[in-house]
């Protein structure tokens, strides 16, 4: 017996639905360990701070050898428009690894990355 009250939307939230979901946030989360895990530079990784005062969005690079990662976060209920800064403009150009949504909007020539509320992206350069 529980201890505490099942949540009324027991039949659509539960790891069963979770489970069946390819983009739901459990399978999301299963992408992710499999990313770090097989990345030694999300592991190991020098880590960089970039635009520290920013109120919406949280960007780091993380590099390991020859493999060099760009992390942005759009930490807010609005979407952002977010000029890469010179050192790193060029992950513009570089790979998707992974996003919380189904798409991404980037201007690869202007550097911007355009993101949605609670938008995560883990570019490689």
């Amino acid at each position: 017996t529980p201890w505490l009250k099942v949540n009324d939307n027991y039949k659509t939230v539960n790891a069963a639905v979770e489970e069946n979901d390819p983009n739901s946030t459990l399978n999301y989360f299963r992408k992710m360990i499999a990313l770090r895990k097989g990345s030694p530079a999300l592991i190991y990784g020098a880590y960089k701070l970039y635009d520290g005062d920013h109120t919406k969005i949280y960007a780091y690079t993380r590099m390991q050898d020859n493999e060099k990662l760009l992390v942005v976060m759009n930490f807010s209920n609005d979407a952002v428009d977010y000029a890469l800064p010179t050192p790193i403009a060029t992950f513009s150009k570089g790979n998707l690894l992974i996003n919380n949504y189904s798409d991404f909007n980037i201007d690869k020539e202007k550097a911007v990355l355009h993101l949605k509320p609670w938008q995560a992206v883990i570019l490689k350069q």
